[in-house]
């Protein structure tokens, strides 16, 4: 289906569908593999990327080429603003070829004939709206293709007065023949928005700009029958301010730890490396490792707050703890998660995950949840990522963790030390303490255990663990091995079969750290966590 003809389909669709604005290619291919399915191209915003005001204007040429770039990356529609236009008849004829030309697949006019001294009840007179409305009439007629959407963007002012006047220059430019017609008031109450729609009725399509009518939500959007909704700007708006704060981090801490989580791999887009590649290359490139999360235990610690709800979902109804942990995989393009789930299961919803039940949790130890999480994974040449269900980490240790081409890796805390709260502090002991020299000579686990002497403590394991496609064979083998004690079934812990593997003479390999890493284990680290 042609993108006009796309486009055209979403205007007359029976329920509101979104656009996203967006100023460049990237900016346009990450709408669509989010699921946006138009796309609003504002001129100003274009030409405010490049650094220019609004007074100056960029050359078609030049606009031409940024449109085509975002039209190429993409393969559904574009609506572009041609905010900037004069409403001479020949120049928007030219405008839409032009566009059509580019797989452009409409192009939205402003009403350049008002005046804009008062932007409260802005009116044109008879003589300018019949002249604005011939130059519709032509540039509708311009179009190779029927389908080809023409609108015009009407500014409804402050006042209910101007929403009378709205509606008289939008009856007019309807009978002109155009496709539909845009809405926008710069109020922040969205009652002149809805009493245009409601005076305006079926009549045509109508567009709704909510630019600054934060209180419109989906339902009243569907119940007046708006036929899209137009995220403007503020996109370019989050990316100005994310912009702006990284700067300012990196400007004053001269290193990249504070950095937000979603932003310290790839400064360009913003985004992990992973998803910026997905972006810019033809393929999509996703990692293949899979995650196995443990979070089958019974946490009695926190009293009412876990009886029906086991600790991974603890937290906000819409973002609980486990949500939370596995966005952090998303956003490393980490998608093939199994939890393996065991108190309060029936809690565990998150969609698409893979679930494997321990059903004998209350009677079981952790090394069982380990082999039933790995137990019908096929050794296919993936990684394995194994973690807790209430550890969450900043994107860059695992990023670091991917990085490590070792069988078998484990990330430690080189800064941590014992705690009184720490039941079971897994802390290790290893062939070398941290340095901060950035030497990269193996490093080497010896020991890990609670009952360590502090001289010897080189720091705390964060539960994390990497097992490569070649060190998943001596791993499970080993695991088995444990298992067949009765005593390792029921209590069995990680760190048992790390010493296991170790007499084994299976090298594991240490990825030091220095903090950024949370596991909630007190009510309080609950809070610390919705700030993590």
């Amino acid at each position: 289906m042609k993108k006009s003809s796309q486009l055209h389909h979403l205007l007359t669709s029976d329920r509101p569908e979104f656009l996203l604005g967006t100023n460049d290619a990237i900016a346009a291919k990450m709408a669509e593999t989010i699921g946006f399915q138009g796309i609003w191209a504002s001129g100003w915003a274009i030409a405010a990327q490049l650094g220019l005001p609004d007074s100056q204007p960029l050359s078609w040429q030049l606009m031409f080429e940024l449109l085509e770039l975002m039209a190429d990356a993409t393969s559904i529609p574009i609506l572009f603003d041609a905010a900037r236009t004069d409403y001479d008849p020949s120049q928007m004829a030219w405008l839409v070829k032009k566009l059509e030309q580019r797989d452009i697949a409409g192009v939205c006019f402003k009403e350049a004939y008002l005046s804009t001294r008062d932007r409260t009840a802005p009116s044109g007179s008879s003589t300018a709206i019949a002249e604005f409305c011939q130059s519709l009439k032509v540039a509708k007629a311009a179009a190779h293709t029927p389908e080809f959407v023409v609108l015009v963007r009407v500014e409804l002012g402050m006042t209910k007065t101007s929403v009378t006047e709205a509606l008289k220059r939008a009856r007019a430019y309807d009978k002109a023949g155009i496709d539909g017609i845009v809405i926008y008031s710069a109020h922040l109450s969205p009652e002149l928005l809805l009493a245009f729609k409601k005076a305006w009725g079926d009549r045509s399509p109508v567009v709704i700009m909510p630019t600054r009518a934060h209180g419109l939500r989906p339902e009243v959007l569907q119940r007046y029958q708006f036929a899209l909704v137009v995220w403007e700007h503020q996109l370019l708006h989050s990316a100005t301010t994310t912009m702006q704060r990284t700067a300012e981090m990196l400007f004053r801490d001269r290193h990249l730890l504070n950095l937000d989580t979603a932003i310290t791999s790839d400064a360009a887009t913003g985004l992990p490396l992973e998803q910026s590649l997905s972006l810019t290359l033809d393929s999509q490139v996703t990692n293949a490792n899979r995650v196995i999360l443990l979070a089958a235990a019974q946490n009695s610690d926190w009293g009412e707050l876990t009886v029906d709800c086991p600790k991974c979902m603890v937290g906000a109804p819409d973002r609980p703890l486990l949500g939370r942990i596995i966005q952090i995989y998303h956003h490393l393009g980490l998608t093939d998660i199994t939890v393996v789930r065991g108190y309060g299961k029936a809690a565990i919803d998150i969609p698409q995950i893979r679930y494997i039940d321990n059903d004998a949790y209350d009677r079981t130890g952790e090394l069982v949840s380990l082999y039933l999480g790995v137990h019908e994974l096929p050794q296919d040449g993936r990684d394995w990522i194994i973690s807790q269900g209430d550890v969450l980490f900043k994107d860059y240790i695992l990023q670091q963790l991917l990085d490590v081409k070792k069988d078998i890796v484990v990330v430690v805390d080189a800064t941590a030390r014992p705690q009184s709260y720490q039941a079971k502090p897994d802390f290790v002991t290893a062939s070398q303490p941290y340095s901060d020299d950035g030497c990269r000579q193996p490093i080497y686990l010896q020991q890990i255990g609670g009952d360590l002497p502090e001289a010897d403590i080189c720091g705390l394991w964060t539960g994390l663990v990497k097992v490569s496609a070649k060190g998943q064979k001596p791993f499970y083998k080993a695991l088995r091995s444990l298992l067949q004690d009765e005593t390792m079934q029921q209590f069995g812990r990680i760190p048992a079969l790390l010493n296991h593997l170790i007499a084994l003479k299976c090298p594991v390999h240490i990825l030091y750290i220095t903090d950024h890493w949370l596991e909630v284990a007190t009510i309080a680290d609950v809070l610390k966590a919705t700030r993590f």
